[in-house]
């Protein structure tokens, strides 16, 4: 980041990484293992704080289905199960987290 030594202040605009955060609804019977097209909640996560009450909303659904997190950003994907059921039994969710 750029300064400007008189005023103290940046000639460059600040940004904070914005993410999507799309549930979807995993499905045992399409090959592919999600169900297309569908979005079962979107979020705009600007912060850990957003995040947490994502996970928190993913939570209270773990005992019916298998929640699993995404977090995309550029080429890197994190993938991790958080809680619930098994995805063979039955449908899950999928929290994808894609950078803007």
């Amino acid at each position: 980041m750029r300064v400007d030594r008189e005023s103290n202040v940046t000639n460059l605009p600040l940004v904070r990484p914005t993410f999507h955060v799309v549930l979807w609804s995993r499905s045992p019977w399409h090959e592919a293992g999600t169900t297309p097209g569908f979005v079962a909640d979107e979020y705009r996560v600007r912060d850990v704080t957003d995040v947490v009450d994502v996970l928190d909303w993913a939570r209270t659904r773990s005992a019916i289905w298998g929640v699993y997190v995404e977090l995309q950003d550029g080429d890197s994907t994190l993938l991790a199960r958080i809680a619930g059921t098994d995805p063979s039994e039955g449908a899950a969710f999928e929290v994808r987290a894609v950078r803007d």
